[in-house]
This record gives structure tokens, sequence and C-alpha cells, in this order.
């Protein structure tokens, strides 16, 4: 049997990161790496083998500058799938939660930067989606008080832009993670510590973290959220 090897990847989760599904007609074994492109170097996250049929999907949900490869085995490995994440004139989703109006227009100027920077087009999701549409009209951008899940797949991938953490008690490896870096899947900065505004905070979401000397990350074995 001729075994044929189909890839499917989508940014566009709002509950964990990226997806990559790796199908084929035969029961094998491939090999999935993930990457973060900073600063012209590839940054691996994840490297791990997958069975036919199966699929993989961190949590990080804040901004990656993400690289998909899938490889297979065939008188050694051979790469048979890569992606680069490209979000220059796509449609993003940008869910907004605060507990007041002023919290909620810190955020949308981050976002609007962000629009014009990467040349994307947003929907800005938030309750007070009536009043920022007055306010921050944009031609970047449009507002909404919600979008479905089915909605969602029209869009390449979104962000939650919010004080709020992915967990009710983000994990911690040691001191210099707990004080500064990746600190939670949907906020990269430890906010709480390095007392970062409410711009800041959206700024780091949608930045993601620019490593300047890998000497100083913190890793672990099996949480695959860290740049090693």
């Amino acid at each position: 049997m001729n075994k044929n090897v189909s890839v499917e990847l989508k940014y566009n989760s709002r509950e964990f990161g990226p997806r990559i599904d790796v199908f084929c007609n035969v029961d094998d074994e491939f090999v999935v790496r993930v990457y973060n492109f900073v600063n012209g170097k590839k940054r691996l996250i994840y490297n791990g083998r997958i069975q036919s049929n199966h699929y993989y999907q961190p949590w990080r949900r804040f901004y990656t500058n993400w690289i998909f490869e899938v490889w297979a085995w065939d008188n050694g490995l051979s790469k048979i799938y890569e992606n680069h994440f490209n979000i220059n004139g796509q449609r993003v989703a940008f869910f907004v939660e605060a507990d007041t109006i002023q919290e909620c227009q810190d955020y949308i100027n981050e976002i609007l930067e962000f629009c014009e920077h990467k040349k994307c087009f947003g929907t800005i999701v938030s309750k007070y989606d009536f009043i920022l549409k007055q306010k921050y009209a944009h031609y970047r951008v449009d507002y909404t008080s919600h979008l479905s899940d089915t909605d969602l797949e029209n869009y390449y991938t979104c962000y939650n832009i919010s004080k709020t953490p992915a967990h009710s008690n983000p994990p911690t490896y040691n001191k210099l993670a707990q004080d500064k870096y990746i600190w939670d899947d949907f906020i990269p900065l430890n906010y709480m510590v390095l007392g970062l505004s409410n711009k800041e905070v959206a700024k780091s979401i949608l930045t993601g973290v620019i490593w300047d000397d890998d000497i100083k990350f913190p890793t672990h074995d099996f949480y695959n959220i860290i740049d090693l």
C-alpha cells in the first residue's frame, strides 16, 4: 500500500494554541517540531513523536511567530511539511476582557498598533463594543460584543487580551520564571510581580517573548510552553 500523508494546521483555536493534525492511510510515526522564529533564529518550543491520525496542540496563546515542521522516516528523517505563521493581510480576533471601560481603552491602543504593524485586520470582541466603535473607529478593525466558535473559523488566529490568567495558579518553575519570564499560557510576563500597567500587559501578549540571552531562560522537561 502506498503511504499517503496529509497535514492540517489551524491557528485560530481560542482555548489552546495552534493545532496540527497528521493524517496517514497506514499506521506510522512522525516527528513534529515547533519553533518560535525570533531575531532571525528558530527557537525550539516542542520536539516530539506523533502517530498517524493524531494531533499536537500547545497551550501557548500569546503572540508567537510559529514555525511548524513534520518529519517522516524514510531511510532517515526527511521533512514533509513546513508552515510559517504570517498574519499579514489576515483577519485576527481579539477577545478583550476588562472590568472597566478605562482598562479596555488601554488595551485598544495596543491592538490598533499591533494591527498597523502586522498589517492585519482585527475584530475586537468586547462588552463595550458600542462605545469603542464611536471612539476608536479605524479602517483596520471592527467591533462586536460576541463572536461564536463558528464565526472564529473565518479568522486566521485570535488572542485573549486580559489580565485574567489561563490558570487560577499559574505554574512557575524557578525564581527567575516567577519573577519575570513565561508565567502563564495567556500572559507571558508576571505582571503582578513586575507592576506592569494595562498597556504593558496588552503589549506583552501581542509581542510575545523576545529572548536576548538563552542562559537566562528557565526550561522544564515536559512543559512545552517554555522555549528551550
